[in-house]
């Protein structure tokens, strides 16, 4: 059920950044190459309202006498990006960008008489624009500091489960999902072999996002036990190895 109520949410967003690389990628530059950019990252994620949503998950099962055990919290986790760059110069570049991340957390526990589980899932679509700018370079190296503005959709599966021995007594699944903005400054180095570049890129995002709603009915905000409406946060630090081709 996941996946199929994800997809035509996704769909929307990658149609919409398809079309945006088709006008780049056909616009008139000042160079006639163009580089496409693949990066394969590690990023931290904040997630502190999701953090004390789990907290008390925790608490509610403790007061039942039930001390669960934290699996994950939200951990730093591989993300992945795609760029396309087809305006180049000296020492300006610009193009557009696919993103993709995950993270969640597990809350269990489990003996001989039954199992509880309590899982949050989120994964994050993004597109946007990128800006790089060569302060300086030498022959075969470039140092660029770039700027990455991007729309992120979010999408956070909870999931909880009780069971008895090996019966399940109870199983309650819910499709939350948000919109939000990242900006991510950063720096990468590139050593230069054309038609290759491969890098080393440092950066920290910053992420504003809208509550987190339900999928299905949008009205119904996901709160915490004092009533304050949760939202996603994927702000954190970003290290990544870049792999281009110009073309």
């Amino acid at each position: 059920m996941f996946i199929r109520q994800m997809i035509p949410s996704l769909s929307r967003t990658f149609v919409a950044i398809a079309a945006i690389l088709f006008v780049t990628t056909e616009s008139p530059c000042q160079n006639s190459s163009w580089i496409l950019k693949g990066r394969l990252g590690l990023g931290t994620y904040a997630m502190g309202d999701l953090k004390t949503m789990q907290s008390e998950m925790e608490e509610i099962y403790s007061s039942f006498g039930i001390r669960l055990k934290t699996i994950g919290d939200f951990p730093p986790y591989l993300n992945f990006q795609v760029q396309v760059i087809p305006w180049i110069n000296d020492e300006l570049s610009t193009g557009v960008f696919l993103d993709y991340a995950s993270t969640g957390s597990r809350l269990s526990y489990e003996d001989y008489s039954g199992i509880v589980k309590v899982d949050m899932i989120l994964t994050r679509a993004a597109g946007g624009v990128l800006i790089n700018h060569s302060p300086a370079s030498v022959p075969g190296r470039d140092i660029k500091i770039s700027m990455q503005i991007s729309l992120i959709f979010t999408q956070l599966e909870y999931r909880e489960e009780v069971g008895l021995n090996i019966q399940r007594l109870f199983l309650d699944t819910h499709l939350f999902s948000a919109y939000g903005i990242g900006i991510e400054p950063g720096i990468d180095w590139t050593i230069i072999r054309k038609p290759l570049n491969i890098g080393l890129y440092f950066g920290g995002q910053l992420n504003l996002n809208t509550t987190l709603a339900l999928s299905q009915n949008r009205e119904a905000k996901l709160t915490d036990l004092s009533g304050t409406e949760l939202k996603p946060n994927w702000s954190g630090a970003r290290i990544a190895i870049l792999i281009g081709h110009e073309f």
